[in-house]
């Protein structure tokens, strides 16, 4: 959330209703800042499931993992007790989805973005790696 901005949270709430869509269900964002997950997926007016929202610039075959925060990650295994959570990726060859569970099998890395991106070193952080394997894909990029 250190580099989230307001083109950030449009692109992530057109991911979770392209998710949703396809899921036929329906969703309701969550208060950014206050709230650590982007959204609640609802059937039937009932709350099914958290998603969490992500977009990169690179196709999904360019690096064999999604790399996500420790931080968020520990966040959102404090709310698999409750609902399940499912981290949606758009790339730009399509968006994927994984279902995250309990399992800690995920491969920490420290990631130093301040070479890669440009960013600042506040941005530098261990991560977790979720092999592109577990993901299944929703739909095509457009155009694709």
């Amino acid at each position: 959330m250190l580099h989230e901005n307001d083109q950030n949270r449009i692109d992530e709430e057109r991911i979770i209703k392209a998710f949703a869509d396809k899921m036929a269900c329906t969703y309701q964002i969550c208060s950014h800042g206050a709230y650590p997950l982007d959204a609640v997926l609802k059937k039937n007016g009932k709350c099914v499931a958290f998603a969490e929202a992500r977009k990169t610039s690179y196709p999904s075959t360019k690096y064999p993992w999604f790399i996500w925060s420790v931080q968020k990650y520990v966040h959102v295994l404090s709310f698999l007790d409750l609902l399940p959570v499912i981290l949606v990726v758009e790339y730009t060859d399509g968006i994927f989805w994984h279902k995250i569970k309990h399992d800690r099998g995920f491969e920490i890395a420290y990631i130093d973005r301040t070479h890669t991106t440009g960013r600042t070193s506040s941005d530098n952080e261990p991560c977790v790696r979720i092999m592109n394997e577990t993901f299944n894909r929703l739909e095509e990029a457009e155009g694709k």
